[in-house]
């Protein structure tokens, strides 16, 4: 019996074929395995990186700042209130130490890892909003990032 990883390799055996019409095809393909001419079928182009936004909770609406965030904005959000509270361990970064209103989010501990972060935060998404209820802004710049859907019109 021949090893398992060396017998797709050489059993089954393809010989090499030198007729004229496979020096056609090779010379026609570019190497890259896709044939020239015919454009693949895509689906429909959909506004990606858009999430739909949330009414955040008094509490985490406190910690974040707004009222209205998609669910990466809030994260962002979370992580920038650690940062510029000093609230993460020393000893160990994956550890946030919480003060009184974060701990009011992240379900009344005094410590948690980043992992767990956001199992405590889906409580504080109270109601999904329409996309339409949220303009998104760099939560570092402060600055509004405009779509390139609204510049066409």
């Amino acid at each position: 019996m021949v090893n398992k990883y060396i017998s797709p390799h050489i059993h089954p055996f393809n010989p090499l074929d030198l007729t004229p019409s496979a020096k056609k095809r090779k010379a026609d393909d570019d190497g890259s395995g896709r044939r020239k001419g015919k454009k693949e079928k895509r689906g429909k182009n959909k506004n990606k990186g858009t999430q739909a936004p949330y009414r955040l909770s008094d509490d985490l609406s406190a910690v974040c700042g707004k009222s209205i965030l998609p669910r990466p904005q809030v994260t962002q959000a979370l992580w920038k209130y650690i940062r510029e509270n000093d609230l993460q361990n020393p000893e160990d970064k994956r550890e946030i130490l919480c003060d009184e209103k974060l701990s009011r989010v992240l379900g009344g501990n005094s410590k948690v890892t980043m992992f767990s972060m956001n199992k405590y935060i889906t409580a504080h998404l109270v109601e999904k909003m329409d996309k339409s209820a949220y303009v998104h802004e760099d939560i570092d710049s402060g600055k509004k990032e405009i779509d390139s859907d609204d510049e066409s019109e």
